[in-house]
């Protein structure tokens, strides 16, 4: 029963998060044969976090590694680069449509935000 409970969480957790994403996110995630960056991956998977959903993260995580996307690097730098993870944020709920959905994530960003700033910034603050 309980590994019921965990797929439908997992289910749930990607559904939500491709209805947060933009068009263009959509297709990154559901066509495999498209053109992948490093930086894409990142940005998605540190957004998924930032919103607390695991499941889109693992699975971004589990494809990069399955083509061979060195993200790593990547993840590191963008992981201390306050300005880069702000505006990528900001951009994903821009792109949103408006309603409910997209009210919810300003208002988190929000919360988040009163509670890290530019100096000595790491990304797992937000989590």
């Amino acid at each position: 029963m309980d590994n019921l409970k965990d797929e439908n969480v997992a289910d749930a957790e990607i559904t939500m998060f491709l209805l947060m994403c933009s068009e263009k996110d959509r297709e990154f995630l559901t066509v495999p044969e498209g053109e992948r960056e490093e930086k894409d991956y990142v940005r998605l998977m540190l957004t998924a976090l930032i919103f607390g959903l695991k499941t889109p993260f693992l699975r971004l995580l589990r494809e990069a590694e399955k083509n061979g996307a060195d993200i790593l690097p990547e993840l590191k730098i963008k992981a201390k680069d306050f300005s880069a993870v702000r505006e990528w944020i900001e951009d994903f709920i821009a792109a949103m449509p408006e309603g409910e959905l997209r009210d919810y994530c300003q208002n988190v960003w929000r919360e988040k935000l009163a509670k890290v700033g530019d100096e000595d910034f790491i990304v797992s603050k937000l989590f």
